[in-house]
C-alpha cells in the first residue's frame, strides 16, 4: 500500500512526538515498506518548505524502520535525515547519516 495524501495529512496534524506505539496502532500500514520508503520521499519534497516537520518525519521514517528491521527503509530513512541536516547546515552529522545509508 502506498503512502497516501489522507495519511500524510493525518500525520501533519498530528500533535506530539510522531514515533508512537498508539500511532502504529491506529495506522498499521505505517509498518509497510513502501509507506515508509513513501514517508522518506515526502521529508525530502517538504524539506525547502518546512525544516521542522519534515525533520519530525524523517525521525519518524527512522523509528518505522528499526520497528520493522527492514535494512533498504532504515538506509532511505538515513538517507532523509540527511537531507534534512545538510539543509541545517550540520555537515558532519549528515554524513553520518549518509555513510549509514550505504552502509
Amino acid at each position: 500500500m502506498p503512502l497516501t495524501a489522507d495519511l500524510i495529512e493525518r500525520l501533519s496534524s498530528a500533535t506530539g512526538d510522531l514515533r508512537s506505539p498508539q500511532l502504529t496502532q491506529e495506522n498499521p500500514e505505517l509498518k509497510e515498506s513502501e509507506v515508509i520508503l513513501g514517508i522518506t520521499d515526502h521529508v525530502n519534497r517538504i524539506a525547502r518548505e518546512d525544516l521542522a516537520r519534515a525533520e519530525e518525519f524523517a525521525n519518524l521514517a527512522i523509528w518505522l524502520a528499526d520497528l520493522t528491521g527492514d535494512d533498504f527503509c532504515r538506509a532511505r530513512a538515513a538517507r532523509s535525515a540527511g537531507n534534512v541536516k545538510v539543509l541545517r547546515g550540520n555537515h558532519q552529522a549528515a554524513l553520518e547519516d549518509f555513510d549509514f545509508a550505504l552502509g
